[in-house]
């Protein structure tokens, strides 16, 4: 239980610390690019962890490529 609170705490934080970069980022660059790089870079920082933390017995293949896109 004290996990999900610390979780939902954590997850908070991070909602704000995200809003206030996308705003002050808007104001220098529009909304549209800066929503497009925030979720460039989320992409990329999340699919670099999911590689790290995620072993797989059976390798990726065509059709998990194809869901993943989706």
């Amino acid at each position: 239980m004290i996990a999900g609170v610390l979780f939902g705490l954590g997850a908070s934080a991070c909602w704000a610390l995200a809003n206030i970069a996308v705003a002050r980022s808007s104001r220098a660059v529009g909304a549209a690019r800066a929503l497009l790089w925030a979720q460039l870079v989320g992409i990329a920082v999340l699919a670099e962890a999911a590689m790290a933390l995620d072993f797989r017995p059976v390798p990726i293949g065509g059709t998990h490529v194809m869901w993943m896109a989706l």
